[in-house]
């Protein structure tokens, strides 16, 4: 009966020695701790000697010495197969480093050190660079030792840097969200939002040129507390972890630009019907004074001076001459046109993408088969007259003005004599920079370089279709006329994120207007200038004639 009660003791104990597993053990550096065990010690075995010192007390019981910073297991054997395991965790001397540490974070005020388990735990919330960059040094001087959970959070005074850098760039700055719908972002208007949960700051922006994306960047790049990527890049450093980054959404927009285009004659008689004072137009008051100041100068080669609503500003580019003024094509045209400039049409428009390297153009002319002149005298040709317009160019950082490089083409046939013919051309090209929804005159092209007197005009041209209204007349000022251009740009809104067929080349058919022969807008003339019928009839005439 006893042996039996002897084997089943001896069981139910090797039973509660393997029940009881791998027991953990945590000794800090240098401490010492006394281990126990419910059977004989027979053996024990620890995995690293360097760690701790083992030594027997007693038959069942063992000291343990901890030597340094590490971890060893332990295995305790004793009679009929009995053992234990342990796991013995050496740690540092927490409070002590805690102390040391706590010291050098003096300047950190915003944090706070405390023993978690066997580590030190950081916790809080700079907003200082400085302090933060300090921060991190300090702790790498505890690696394993210390767990960070602290965050940086930049201040307003790291903001407002930030905003100074973006401003002194040429943007305008907004801490908060510019929304979903892109396209209506204001222009040149970048949004700062960070979020602190994810650590992660959302730049917002619309810009008009590649060059103002890259400026963003380089502003951004300015704060080294701040990454200008989401994913952390192969090459960077352990610090980079630490760093805020950046959702980056500023994206270039292209709009479409449609540029009007009309176009007149101008000689010394059309001057002289347009006067020097202010006049009230359909839309405000218009300074007559400013128009006729433009007219001249590109008329005679001069550079003008600045005027007010309506102003002018000359400019010299290129191999012609260019002026502003403040107004919209329709406002401008209808001055013109209540104030005696008759030989006026309106031509067209191109329409392209803001700095398409392909440009647009119209044209608006046609063909005619001549007899020409050269090698094969007398074959007929086709022969090219009317205007080509080329433009070429996009919206300026500032949103309010686009930058256009214009070409100018006229073609028309020439009198060779002995009934031949050829070509001439008369182009201009210039880089302007024109306001959007103002008008802009250009000049550069010579109508006419001869003097006459009689109502006839050019020969042939005066009854070529479209030319025919420009360099006919019966009157003395035809010697020096020339032909100036009004061009205006306006951005064709795209918010709804439609966009506009644009063709690189919109041929325009000769207008009406442009194809009226010499007589007929004689005519047309007199019976404007003499309503009641022309001839000795109408005494109104008598003083005339």
């Amino acid at each position: 009966m006893k042996k039996l009660i002897m084997v089943l003791a001896s069981a139910v104990l090797a039973g509660m020695a393997w029940a009881r597993g791998v027991e953990q053990i945590s000794v800090v550096e240098n401490e010492i701790a006394t281990i126990s065990v419910p059977f004989g010690i027979t053996s024990y075995l620890p995995s690293n000697k360097d760690v701790v010192r083992i030594e027997e007390l007693s038959s069942t019981s063992l000291r343990i010495t901890a030597l340094r910073r590490g971890r060893c297991d332990l295995e305790v054997r004793g009679d009929k197969d009995l053992s234990q395991k342990y796991e013995i965790t050496v740690l540092g001397d927490l409070a002590t480093t805690l102390d040391t540490l706590s010291s050098e974070l003096d300047q950190v005020q915003e944090v706070r050190a405390r023993i978690v388990g066997d580590f030190i735990r950081i916790d809080g919330e700079v907003s200082a660079i400085q302090k933060w960059e300090y921060l991190q040094k300090v702790l790498r001087n505890y690696p394993g030792v210390v767990r960070n959970f602290a965050i940086f959070t930049p201040g307003p005074d790291v903001m407002l840097r930030l905003k100074d850098t973006l401003l002194e760039a040429g943007f305008k700055v907004s801490f908060q969200s510019l929304g979903k719908d892109r396209k209506a972002w204001p222009a040149n208007t970048i949004s700062l939002v960070l979020n602190k949960q994810t650590q992660i700051m959302t730049v917002q922006g619309r810009v008009y040129t590649p060059e103002q994306q890259a400026k963003v960047l380089d502003c951004l790049s300015t704060e080294r507390w701040l990454v200008t990527s989401l994913k952390p890049a192969e090459d960077a450093s352990t610090d980079d972890e630490y760093k805020i980054r950046t959702q980056f959404d500023v994206f270039v927009d292209k709009p479409q630009i449609r540029v009007s285009v009309a176009y007149l004659a101008v000689g010394e008689t059309d001057l002289k019907a347009i006067g020097n004072q202010n006049a009230r137009t359909r839309d405000g008051v218009f300074n007559m004074g400013g128009v006729f100041d433009i007219l001249t100068d590109l008329i005679h080669g001069h550079t003008g001076p600045s005027t007010g609503l309506g102003s002018s500003k000359m400019t010299n580019q290129g191999n012609g001459r260019h002026a502003a003024v403040g107004a919209n094509l329709s406002l401008t045209a209808n001055f013109l046109k209540d104030n005696g400039i008759t030989r006026m049409s309106d031509t067209g428009y191109t329409v392209m993408q803001s700095w398409d390297k392909e440009g647009s153009q119209f044209k608006s002319g046609g063909k005619k088969y001549i007899a020409v002149a050269g090698i094969n005298v007398g074959e007929l040709k086709e022969i090219e007259y009317g205007f080509v317009l080329k433009t070429q160019g996009g919206v300026v950082p500032e949103g309010d003005a686009v930058e256009m490089l214009l070409d100018l083409n006229i073609s028309s046939p020439v009198d060779g004599g002995n009934g031949e013919w050829d070509q001439s051309e008369e182009f201009t090209r210039q880089r302007v920079t024109l306001e959007l929804g103002k008008t802009t005159f250009l000049g550069g092209v010579k109508l006419l370089d001869e003097s006459r007197i009689s109502p006839s005009g050019i020969p042939y041209l005066r009854n070529t279709p479209l030319l025919s209204w420009f360099v006919s007349d019966s009157g003395h000022d035809i010697s020096d006329r020339r032909l100036v251009f009004m061009v205006c740009p306006e951005l064709i809104d795209n918010t709804t994120g439609e966009k506009i067929d644009t063709k690189a080349e919109i041929d325009l058919p000769v207008t009406v207007e442009g194809a009226k022969t010499t007589e007929q807008r004689e005519k047309e003339k007199l019976e404007k200038q003499y309503p009641f019928g022309g001839g000795l009839w109408n005494p109104l005439n008598w003083f005339v004639f």
